[in-house]
């Protein structure tokens, strides 16, 4: 059981919370993951909070970075950088490809599980009924860069 202060405490920053929440709802808020955090262990509490703030109404759209995980998968194979970019070839595009679906995999779920883990609010700790969608897919689509100072990415 909650002390009195404590709740006193939780009460006074929901009130002011809430012109936050009434501002950002129907809003459209993008969430960048690093590839770093995808293998952290803090990746199920960062899902929960997107879940939450999804919840009070905003509309999230989630974009990750798996440059770690394409690092691991390039195993020590030299890969060729200009002006800070990776020229992309063959053997690195199958790990791009390949670590891309797997971090689709991973997130969806995770997000999965932490939707299926909210309270009903009946405390019987079913899962929640939940409208919020999960949707994945190319939506953005790319043009190569192309040839700069000679050298084709």
């Amino acid at each position: 059981m909650q002390s009195v202060s404590a709740q006193n405490n939780f009460t006074r920053w929901f009130h002011e919370a809430a012109s936050y929440i009434r501002a950002h709802r129907g809003r459209l808020g993008v969430v960048y993951l690093p590839g770093e955090a995808l293998s952290g262990d803090g990746l199920t509490d960062i899902l929960r909070d997107i879940v939450a703030v999804a919840h009070l109404g905003m509309r999230v759209v989630l974009v990750y970075g798996i440059r770690p995980q394409i690092e691991e998968c390039l195993g020590g194979h030299e890969s060729k950088y200009v002006d800070a970019l990776r020229v992309t070839d063959e053997r690195a595009m199958a790990c791009v490809e390949r670590q891309s679906g797997a971090a689709r995999l991973k997130i969806e779920s995770m997000l999965s599980r932490v939707l299926a883990d909210l309270p009903t609010g009946g405390g019987r700790g079913e899962g929640a009924a939940t409208s919020m969608g999960i949707v994945s897919g190319a939506f953005v689509v790319a043009r190569p860069y192309g040839v700069h100072g000679g050298v084709d990415f």
